[in-house]
């Protein structure tokens, strides 16, 4: 997530674990990163939501973003989003992504657990959720699924 880098400096969270892909802020963002970040934020149009690496940066950049960001990217059109099984917390951060710019939406999920519960009622209670946290938004939708 390249544009995070526009906050601060990123890190592996686990430098030890070379198994632990996901990344952090070596230090919270403050108010003049956070401007710089609108700058740059008001450009994108296409986002690609990559939970497997990203999740503790995109919650710090939720939770501590100030009044004035409450839309992280306020010209988004197409939002995709890639999970691999499934991540408490990620229905509250996708919220914070949905607008009346968001015209098209996809969400890929990468399972290897096929004998987990079933990937429809999952899907299905997400995007319920979602859509309760968004309002009624008019977009295309497309679900894709992946299998490791």
């Amino acid at each position: 997530m390249p544009i995070a880098m526009v906050l601060r400096i990123i890190k592996g969270r686990n430098p030890e674990d070379s198994k632990d892909g996901m990344l952090v802020f070596e230090n919270p963002p403050d108010s003049v990163a956070w401007g710089r970040f609108r700058i740059y934020s008001e450009r994108v149009r296409e986002f690609v939501l990559d939970f497997r690496n990203y999740l503790p940066l995109l919650e710090t950049m939720v939770g501590i973003r100030p009044a004035s960001s409450l839309i992280l990217f306020p010209k988004l059109c197409r939002l995709k989003v890639i999970v691999e099984d499934e991540y408490p917390g990620c229905v509250e951060i996708l919220v914070e992504f949905f607008h009346q710019q968001v015209d098209s939406f996809i969400y890929e999920i990468h399972e290897y657990d096929e004998t987990k519960t079933s990937k429809t009622s999952r899907l299905i209670s997400l995007f319920t959720s979602i859509f309760k946290g968004a309002g009624n938004l008019p977009f295309n939708l497309t679900l894709t699924q992946a299998l490791g």
